[in-house]
């Protein structure tokens, strides 16, 4: 039976194997900076302790490589469940597939901004859809209630500011979420009362990427005729978010990207 420094020896010589399976699962739920150092800790913490249980219990039936890949994504699922508790998706998630899922665990449960969820589905390759479309589904998710309170050890509360020069700003991200929310619902609340037709040439030229005159001649419309009325159901969209309490910042800030 190997001895303990043994272990250590093979600890050791897959530690940068190590680190970057950590990576991997750290970038797959959404932990950045101070959070993804902390369960990276967490994680090497379990992988030598009970003097190396984890390579101990190790039966060689695949490669080590292999095996740790699966401990530290076992290891990365206790991490979440111990510290937000178990989350199960909405009915309203389940409909709309695997995506809405995903984006509902990023955004209400690791409370994560909308623009950062965005990111993080379309860079890891599980969809390709516009940003817009993708932001579309976040808003159409229903409100999910806080998880349950996280047991804290004493040694983290000693170790913890009174306060913390970024909570403010945590803050003020948050209320820029909420009314953003409420301002992607009330865009699309708006989009929807439109004629048909005008929807898709909607989503034709601002979803799907799409130049006026192509979308013109998928739709067999007239492309002058089309120019001018898109800038008309512009022009009515910007006075419905008006109309819905929307501010003109940020009115001004989503028609933007609309026509950029």
């Amino acid at each position: 039976m190997p001895e303990r420094q043994d272990y250590a020896a093979l600890y050791e010589a897959h530690d940068e194997r190590i680190d970057r399976i950590i990576t991997y699962f750290s970038g797959k739920a959404g932990l950045r900076g101070d959070d993804a150092e902390d369960f990276a800790s967490w994680v090497k913490t379990k992988l030598i302790g009970d003097d190396y249980a984890v390579f101990r219990k190790y039966q060689g039936k695949s490669a080590l490589p292999t095996y740790l890949v699966a401990v530290i994504a076992n290891l990365s699922k206790e991490y979440r469940v111990a510290r937000q508790g178990r989350w199960r998706p909405s009915a309203a998630a389940r409909r709309k597939g695997e995506l809405a899922m995903r984006l509902e665990r990023l955004v209400h449960r690791d409370g994560m901004r909308w623009g950062a969820a965005v990111e993080v589905v379309r860079t890891s390759g599980e969809t390709d859809l516009p940003p817009q479309q993708i932001e579309r589904m976040i808003a159409e998710l229903p409100p999910r209630p806080p998880l349950r309170p996280v047991a804290v050890d004493a040694e983290v509360l000693e170790a913890t500011p009174a306060s913390s020069p970024g909570a403010d700003a945590a803050v003020l991200d948050e209320e820029t979420e909420t009314v953003r929310a409420r301002a992607v619902q009330a865009l699309f609340a708006a989009i929807g009362r439109l004629p048909p037709e005008d929807q898709v040439a909607l989503r034709m030229k601002y979803w799907d990427g799409m130049k006026v005159t192509d979308v013109a001649r998928g739709t067999q419309r007239d492309p002058k005729q089309l120019f001018k009325r898109l800038d008309r159901v512009m022009a009515l969209l910007r006075k419905d978010l008006e109309a819905a309490g929307v501010s003109v910042e940020t009115v001004r800030e989503m028609m933007g990207g609309l026509q950029s």
